[in-house]
């Protein structure tokens, strides 16, 4: 039973010391999947966000690093180009090349923790809740084992996100739903992954969990996550704008049917990719 975990970066210190977030993120990744799959969103000249931390992971061939390279999306989807980042896309381009029977989407600000796959239902698709850890005492941490080892053993003073209970929203069932969210690699293709006409990140996840609804249950997932917590805004290469919100109510209690193409997530496309 392979799996596979799939994050979305883009080389732009979104929040402030997000290389440092990053490297904590992709170490725990590492340790507790097969596989992960890094798609770098608009890289220029090779430099990915992964690059800024390269010999501070394992090179062991588990990482699969994909490039969407802004002179590609410059070229062949300027409609995308426009935007600082499309989460939806993005994370469907590493959703479709990954090679697990279990795959997992997750951010880039998260700390995994062991995950028994095979006591895991092939008839459902899970989310889970976040703990959050503050940034001052995140970022007096260097090494991944050391953040590892501390949050483990302080693993129930941090809380989690509560639980959803309202009857217009029957689907993210635990806030920050985002954060994570895993399934059998038949639910994803049956779903199509995030919907893509969604641009802007808000909703997607809530999104995801309604499309798989229709093809599983859907369960909250018992499992130890931190989130590292982190500032706003970060730097945007020239002309890029946000993606503009979606109407909440049309794409999670109004939704009925995806409007992915058979090619969601470019799969067409012939990015640069390496394994680490």
């Amino acid at each position: 039973m392979k799996s596979s975990v799939v994050i979305l970066t883009k080389n732009d210190n979104y929040g402030n010391n997000l290389s440092h977030r990053a490297k904590m993120c992709v170490n725990s990744l590492v340790e507790n999947f097969d596989e992960v799959v890094i798609v770098d969103w608009k890289t220029r000249n090779r430099q990915t966000l992964l690059s800024t931390f390269l010999s501070e992971i394992p090179h062991v061939g588990k990482i699969k690093s994909i490039e969407v390279s802004d002179e590609l999306l410059k070229e062949k989807y300027p409609h995308l180009h426009q935007y600082n980042i499309l989460e939806s896309v993005g994370r469907n381009v590493g959703i479709r090349r990954s090679s697990g029977d279990w795959i997992a989407s997750t951010n880039v600000d998260i700390i995994t923790t062991p995950l028994d796959f095979e006591q895991l239902n092939i008839n459902e698709f899970y989310t889970s809740s976040r703990r959050d850890i503050d940034e001052n005492f995140h970022l007096k941490i260097y090494d991944y084992s050391s953040l590892k080892s501390v949050l483990w053993e302080n693993r129930n003073s941090y809380n989690d996100k509560p639980i959803v209970q309202n009857s217009t929203d029957l689907w993210s069932l635990v806030v920050c739903c985002g954060d994570f969210q895993i399934g059998t690699k038949e639910t994803w293709m049956k779903s199509r992954g995030f919907e893509e006409s969604v641009l802007f990140g808000c909703g997607i996840d809530s999104n995801i969990m309604k499309k798989a609804s229709y093809y599983s249950d859907i369960k909250i997932l018992p499992y130890y996550i931190f989130h590292l917590n982190h500032g706003k805004g970060g730097e945007r290469f020239e002309g890029e704008i946000n993606p503009p919100m979606s109407n909440q109510k049309s794409i999670i209690q109004d939704f009925t049917e995806t409007t992915n193409s058979e090619d969601w997530g470019l799969i067409n496309e012939n990015f640069i990719t390496e394994i680490i």
